[in-house]
């Protein structure tokens, strides 16, 4: 068996079936339909092929039933046309061989294994059925494929079948889950110093007197905001993704049972102490983003919070202005109906002494220095009165109005 995995990210359907197309054409077979995501075809009597478009990589798995002198000899790859990957798009992410001993081939020793895989390490388990054993050493060859050895020990094709497909998985996720990792490390240098500054403009608002360089303090705060929310965003999916195909290579080793094989470390040790420290970097890396936009909406907060603290200072002296005034302009009222008072009492009563004048000349015997004394203080109770009465009726319509 020959599994591929090209990275095409989230591309047209389109782009991801040229491999495919060409394949089908060479073999003289009918392609899938232009909406379809899997296709199980037969290249040859011996050759079959199947095809599986995920979200974002491509998957071709070959498998060639025939017997072999030696596993991984290349006599799959050298079925396929020449340079046929060159022309699949996307990058090759992951490439495996897998051959299946039969039944009735004698079980290999260690020295066949290390031959086989070149004198690395060799790490192999039981399935959980005791069914098969797997062999691997998960390096890449010079062939650029790495190499897994199945022996079946009571192994139906059902079975075999579904081991095969796993196998074939825990590669390509393995490699997916990875992609997270370069990402990972180039985003831990640039949290570092947004760290580093939104401490600072912390520290700075803590030890900062002056309410008028809180603008320069908020403006710099909104731009560091700005970029953690553009580092977080440009990550997120990244880190979100591979932390998505880390839980699914976990079920999938779970479901390989981890049975040992005397003197070897079995498959899913192997993986999970590899894959644990980039993981850990990713998850680290995520909780720390995550952190660094909450504490940036704290500080924001705070900042907000100090901004308004000012604002109501500033407004509470000002509303004490405006009542100074208000006192000030009532007390300049009362001093200007006060004279109002005075001026008003002084026309009426140089009107009452023209009135008492014109009584004289019409030969009533009055007193007009007595008279308008009397009117005097008549006069001024009369407009004091209804200078009060006229300024309570205005306060009434006011309070009314309000």
């Amino acid at each position: 068996m020959l599994h591929l995995g090209f990275y095409t990210g989230e591309s047209g359907a389109d782009e991801d079936r040229i491999g495919l197309d060409r394949l089908c054409r060479f073999f003289g077979i009918q392609g899938p339909a232009p909406d379809t995501n899997h296709f199980i075809g037969q290249l040859n009597p011996t050759l079959r092929i199947k095809w599986e478009r995920h979200t974002e990589f491509v998957s071709y798995t070959f498998y060639l039933d025939e017997p072999f002198d030696e596993p991984f000899d290349g006599q799959l790859i050298e079925r396929l046309p020449l340079d046929w990957t060159d022309e699949c798009p996307g990058r090759l992410l992951s490439a495996v061989q897998i051959a299946i001993d039969p039944k009735d081939a004698p079980e290999r020793d260690m020295a066949e294994l290390n031959q086989i895989f070149k004198g690395n390490p060799i790490f192999g388990n039981l399935t959980p059925s005791q069914t098969s054993k797997i062999y691997s050493d998960m390096r890449i060859h010079p062939d650029r494929f790495v190499r897994i050895l199945i022996k079946d020990v009571d192994m139906s094709k059902w079975r075999a079948g579904r081991l095969v497909q796993r196998l074939s998985e825990i590669t390509s996720y393995r490699m997916m889950a990875l992609l997270g990792l370069p990402v990972a490390r180039a985003a831990i240098p640039q949290l570092r110093q947004m760290d580093l500054g939104l401490a600072a403009i912390a520290a700075e608002m803590k030890d900062s007197k002056d309410p008028n360089s809180d603008a320069e303090i908020q403006r710099r705060l909104t731009e560091l905001s700005a970029q953690i929310e553009s580092i977080t965003t440009s990550t997120t999916y990244r880190l979100g993704a591979s932390r998505a195909y880390y839980a699914i290579l976990l079920q999938r080793l779970s479901s390989l049972g981890t049975q040992r094989i005397a003197g070897l470390q079995t498959l899913a040790d192997l993986i999970e102490r590899r894959m644990e420290p980039a993981m850990a970097t990713c998850e680290s890396t995520l909780s720390r983003q995550h952190d660094l936009s909450e504490r940036a909406a704290r500080v924001a907060g705070l900042m907000r919070s100090r901004v308004e603290v000012f604002q109501a200072e500033q407004n509470r002296q000002l509303l004490a202005s405006m009542d100074h005034r208000a006192k000030l302009q009532l007390h300049l009222q009362e001093t200007v109906e006060g004279l109002s008072v005075m001026v008003v009492s002084y026309y009426a009563i140089s009107l009452c002494g023209y009135v008492f004048k014109s009584i004289k000349n019409l030969g009533a015997p009055i007193n007009l220095d007595l008279a308008t004394g009397i009117a005097v203080p008549v006069v001024l109770v009369t407009v004091w009165m209804g200078m009060r009465r006229m300024r309570k009726r205005f306060a009434k319509l006011s309070g009314d109005a309000h």
